[in-house]
Order: C-alpha cells, then structure tokens, then sequence
C-alpha cells in the first residue's frame, strides 16, 4: 500500500502542476486578449467561455480512451502538450514585436490569439489531466476524482502567481517556457507513476505483496553480504 500511495501523491502533483499551467495559460490569455478587446463584458464572456469548453472537451477526450491505451494516449497528450504552447510562446513573441496582433491580421489576430493561446492549450491540458488522473487510480475504466482537488488547487496558485509576481516581471514568452517546464515536470512524475504502477500490479498478479517482496529483497542481499569471503585477519608478527 505503501506504494500505491506514492503513485498517488505522485500524480497528484502532476495533477496541481498541469492545473497550475492551466491558471497562468488562462489568465495570460485573458489579459492580452482584453486589453484589446472592444466591449469589456463581451470579450471577457468570449474568452472564459472559450477557456472553459476547450478545457471541459479535453477532459471529455480522456474519458472516452480506453483503459489499456491511457499511456500510450497520456504521452502523446503531453508532447502535444507542450506543442500548443510552444505555438503561444511563439505567438507571444510576435504579440510583443509588432505591439499587438490586430496590427499583423486586421481584426484577426484576436481570433487567433484565442485559439492559440486559450483553446488549444487548454484543450490538450484538459486531455492531459483527465488522463493523468485515471492513470493515478487503480480503476481505469472508472477513472477517479482524486486529481480534481489538486488541479484546481493548482490552478488558483498559477492564478495568484501570475497576477501578483510574475506578469510585472516576467514577458509572456518567458511565461510559456515556465509551463513548458512544468509540463515536463509532470510528465517526469507521471512516468515514474505509472511505471511504479504497473510494477505493482504485476506484482500482485504474481501474488507478491509488494512490502512483503520489499523485505525479501533486503533479506536477499543481506543474506549476500553473509555469503560474501571475510578478509584474512592480519598475520601476527612472527617476532613476537
């Protein structure tokens, strides 16, 4: 058990690290989409609507994939991942070059900075983290809610963060390469999860309680330090 709890504090950091990701994603979104948005109330009903469907279908995504290709799906889902937000790091650059993308595509910059910089992040966000919270239970048809608390607790941390440290600090592009960073970092952490996972489950398929093997494995090698030759006591002086 002692385990599967590690798998489970495991995924749940990967878990508050994406929603972390998914909060500053959100928030930069919505700060340089309204700062040139016409009609404050429109654009900011466009943008979180935008935010919340494209998150809400990622998670929808990660419930529909079958419990034996979760992997397989979460890997791909991570270096999308971290695809789409090199595509923002990218838009951003451009944003603070030319002072704004309604100067580069006459009023469509904004419709491509919400896909870009909201939908698409979001979306695969999303998909990542309703994977990795299925991939952290033992249930996988089921999937669990176990993720839920820390993504969000995450999300209102990458929320606090961005408002209040890291915009009057840091440029945007500089943003995205700090959740580029933590999407590897949960992907570092889902991996060893997983694997730790499966190692259990196989485990018990042998039936091997996993602390008991634990024991065995100590027991093993200290039986090896036993068998191992003893160095010759030092021969006496043979003056005395």
């Amino acid at each position: 058990m002692t385990g599967m709890g590690t798998t489970i504090r495991r995924t749940h950091l990967a878990a508050f690290l994406i929603g972390g990701v998914m909060g500053v994603m959100g928030e930069m979104a919505a700060g340089l989409i309204l700062y040139e948005g016409a009609g404050l109330l429109r654009a900011t009903t466009v943008v979180l609507t935008t935010e919340a469907a494209a998150a809400g279908a990622g998670l929808l995504f990660a419930t529909r994939v079958p419990a034996d290709e979760i992997s397989r799906h979460l890997r791909r889902h991570l270096h999308l991942t971290l695809v789409s937000l090199g595509l923002a790091g990218v838009l951003t650059s451009l944003w603070g070059y030319f002072g704004g993308l309604s100067e580069v595509w006459n009023g469509g910059g904004q419709a491509a900075a919400l896909a870009l910089l909201a939908a698409l992040p979001l979306y695969m966000a999303g998909s990542v983290l309703g994977l990795v919270c299925r991939a952290g239970s033992r249930d996988a048809e089921g999937g669990t809610v176990a993720g839920g608390g820390p993504a969000l607790l995450g999300a209102a941390t990458g929320f606090l963060i961005y408002g209040l440290f890291l915009i009057p600090r840091l440029a945007p592009p500089v943003l995205v390469l700090l959740c580029m960073a933590a999407v590897s970092g949960a992907a570092l952490l889902v991996g060893s999860a997983v694997t730790r996972a499966a190692d259990l489950a196989h485990r018990e398929k042998e039936g091997v309680d996993p602390d008991a093997a634990g024991g065995e494995e100590d027991a093993a090698s200290a039986a090896i330090l036993e068998d191992r030759p003893q160095p010759l006591e030092p021969a006496g002086n043979p003056e005395s």
